[in-house]
């Protein structure tokens, strides 16, 4: 990069809502299962390079909430695809106090 300005992408960056052409999120939800079921090879081998692990968030306000409140910083729009690949990953569960 020293030697002047380059085009580069990478993949799990996003794209801005405005540049992001036609085709793109097809391929971006293409490129993610790829790279999950890739990943999800790796389950189960010794050493456990890949494993899933419990996760817990604690939070005064609901997950819907503090979306919308990052959101509302956020210089630049960009593209949302998640609902693409909801199947991969379970989600989010609210637990009882």
């Amino acid at each position: 990069m020293a030697a002047g300005e380059r085009d580069v992408a990478v993949i799990g960056c996003g794209a801005l809502k405005t540049s992001a052409s036609a085709n793109f999120p097809a391929l971006w939800e293409k490129m993610c299962r790829y790279s999950f079921h890739m990943y999800e090879s790796y389950l189960g081998i010794a050493g456990n390079p890949v494993e899933w692990t419990d996760r817990y968030a604690l939070s005064d306000t609901k997950p819907a909430e503090r979306m919308t409140d990052r959101q509302r910083g956020e210089a630049l729009e960009f593209a949302e695809y998640e609902d693409r690949i909801a199947d991969l990953t379970p989600l989010f569960q609210d637990l009882p106090p």
